[in-house]
């Protein structure tokens, strides 16, 4: 008996578990995409967490190796530091003994060189030229109108020659009460004297050699200005002052003497001059 069979182009219904199967795939295809995604994203941040803590232990690393540069280059300041302060100490301890000898020996040299200028200052005040001024007369006694002409007598009392000999002279007629402290007359002559002392350049000259042990003099002559002599002078009521500069040279150092003398008709002697009470200077 023929068995019947199922038309071949009818779909076979599927079984219960094949219809599971195929739910059961379908349902976790899904999840495990899902969890491949969270598994990949936690692979990942896991790399990230070693790379990053990589990072952070090279970072650390680093920083120690820079701290640790950094105090040993203090230390090594600081034991420099020390160093240099002990060879300062050290160099301030040596340079007291150098320092106190040095001091010593320059002031060996000062007094040393104290003593050669007071020496040379002896020599040239023993062996110097000196002018000294002696006696001074007129030739004439004064008298209105004529010519009234000075002499005056001079030595050198030094052990060497005087070099550019040279002089020059200052004349006032003043009465006597005017010439007190602080008069104008006696401005005058200050200011002569000052200006004589003053003057260390000059040309010309002669040669005073020395007459110590002679008692041969110099002399030297000149002629009072003429509207000197009046009236008051002729009859004794003015006196004449006469002031005379010396300029002179003696071992290449300028020398000065100045001497000033007076004459009053009636109470000096004849022809005779006193020294002045005042501006007798030499250098």
């Amino acid at each position: 008996m023929p068995t019947e069979q199922p038309p071949k182009d009818r779909n076979p219904v599927p079984g219960p578990r094949e219809g599971r199967r195929k739910e059961a795939t379908i349902n976790t295809d899904p999840e495990r995409a899902v969890s491949a995604v969270v598994q990949a994203i936690a692979i990942q941040g896991e790399a990230a967490r070693v790379g990053a803590a990589r990072q952070d232990r090279r970072k650390a690393l680093r920083e120690w190796i820079i701290v640790v540069f950094l105090g040993l280059t203090i230390i090594f300041l600081g034991l420099l530091m020390v160093g240099v302060y002990w060879q300062i100490h050290e160099m301030i301890a040596l340079y007291g003994p150098i320092r106190d000898q040095a001091e010593a020996a320059k002031r060996t040299a000062a007094a040393a060189d104290s003593v050669a200028e007071a020496a040379d200052r002896s020599v040239m005040a023993v062996h110097r030229a000196w002018i000294a001024p002696r006696l001074a007369y007129l030739l004439a006694e004064p008298v209105v109108g004529k010519p009234l002409e000075m002499r005056i007598e001079y030595r050198n009392t030094g052990y060497e020659p005087a070099d550019g000999v040279i002089g020059e002279f200052k004349a006032l007629a003043i009465p006597p009460s005017e010439l007190g402290e602080g008069s104008k007359a006696r401005s005058k002559l200050r200011a002569f004297a000052e200006q004589c002392l003053g003057s260390g350049q000059w040309s010309g000259g002669s040669v005073v050699y020395p007459t110590f042990d002679s008692v041969r003099a110099y002399v030297v002559g000149f002629q009072l200005p003429d509207d000197l002599v009046d009236d008051d002078v002729a009859r004794g009521e003015k006196l004449i002052v006469v002031q005379y500069c010396f300029r002179y040279r003696t071992f290449d150092i300028p020398r000065h003497s100045l001497v000033c003398y007076s004459y009053r008709k009636g109470v000096s002697p004849r022809y005779g001059l006193d020294l002045c009470e005042f501006e007798q200077r030499a250098d």
